[in-house]
């Protein structure tokens, strides 16, 4: 028999906030900024407000069939014939996303830190600790969650406490100087990532043992994963100014490098590097635990274990061949993803909560 898995609201609350922090902590900022310039900071928080509202759908969505995970809500909302399609092109949109996650990393790593390692070794390296903790299951990941999250409590709070002599208020002046119009196309680039993947948490809504505490989770969550990405921003504008920010695909991190106190404390930006890896590890985990718990689903394996260790290899080459260059990265994560994530992330989850008023959810899984 095979032992269900169960975590508390806070826990969630936890994983929530790090998928959210994610792969967007590094590179949001440059993205903000090219579109929204020195106002990017605002356009981050109207994509706050903006993953708010889509928070409230995916939990009413919950509430309705309390208790369930998404593969079975999409399949007693769509039939089973029809739920199974949707229930495998979720798999492979939760299972894309874990593959960009995984060349983000690597892509960091090799330009930024280690060089002369190959990205094969790289990706390798990452992917044995992920492949350990979706074998362990939720239970074990989230506890780790709750002992590494004060740690990047702190490292967040060192990070802009000594970068506050390096600021320059005239930076971000002058405020909405690029107009609504600007503000609101520039918060796109947040609302494809990180907002419109959090509908991948719905996976695990059957795992959390008080279901009632789930929106007031998600909630809490969503606030501080997008206050968090509010600051970096804000703070990589006011230190890099528009132009440097926009022009590097890891302006976080030169932040960090650019930190120096009366020629003592420098070469922080492992910090950056810290918190980037710890937050990537959580989201990389659960987008390939939802993409096993979806293929399992969607070919009616009873136990998703079994699939780790050949889906990971499967994942291992589809990372190494998910986009050419960074780049690349950044048209395809701005356009092309943003329109994966409106799918995903927007329409079905609507189409679903409507369907669910007008069909009453059955008591049976």
């Amino acid at each position: 028999m095979i032992k269900e898995e169960k975590i508390n609201s806070r826990q969630f609350t936890l994983l929530v906030i790090m998928f959210t922090v994610g792969s967007s902590i590094i590179i949001i900022p440059s993205a903000l900024v090219n579109e929204s310039r020195q106002d990017g900071w605002i356009s981050a928080i109207l994509a706050m407000i903006i993953g708010l509202l889509l928070v409230w759908v995916y939990t009413t969505i919950g509430k309705r069939y309390s208790g369930k995970s998404l593969p079975l809500i999409i399949e007693q909302v769509m039939g089973k014939k029809l739920g199974k399609l949707i229930i495998l092109l979720y798999f492979f949109f939760s299972f894309t996303l874990a593959a960009l996650v995984l060349r983000n990393f690597g892509d960091f790593l090799n330009t930024k830190i280690m060089v002369e390692t190959p990205l094969e070794a790289i990706h390798i390296m990452f992917l044995i600790p992920i492949v350990y903790a979706v074998k362990l299951g939720i239970e074990t990941y989230s506890r780790v969650a709750e002992i590494t999250f004060p740690f990047i409590l702190l490292l967040l709070f060192l990070l802009m406490v000594l970068s506050v002599p390096q600021i320059e208020l005239t930076n971000i002046q002058p405020i909405f100087g690029e107009g609504i119009k600007t503000i609101t196309g520039g918060s796109l680039a947040m609302i494809g990532v990180p907002i419109f993947e959090l509908f991948i948490l719905t996976t695990f809504f059957s795992t959390v043992n008080e279901p009632k505490n789930i929106k007031r989770s998600f909630f809490i969550g969503i606030l501080i994963g997008c206050s968090i990405l509010i600051l970096i921003t804000l703070f990589t504008i006011l230190i890099l100014g528009v132009h440097l920010t926009g022009l590097k695909m890891f302006p976080t991190y030169v932040l960090a490098k650019k930190i120096s106190i009366a020629d003592f404390l420098q070469r922080v930006e492992i910090i950056v590097a810290a918190v980037w890896g710890i937050t990537l590890f959580f989201k990389l985990v659960l987008c390939f635990h939802a993409s096993l718990i979806m293929f399992a689903k969607g070919f009616s394996i009873k136990n998703y274990r079994i699939l780790v260790i050949p889906m990971s290899i499967i994942l291992f080459i589809y990372s190494l061949i998910a986009y050419p260059n960074s780049a690349y990265f950044i048209e395809f994560a701005t356009k092309t993803w943003l329109s994966f994530g409106m799918t995903f992330g927007l329409v079905i989850p609507l189409i679903i909560l409507i369907i669910s008023f007008i069909k009453k959810p059955s008591k049976t899984n």
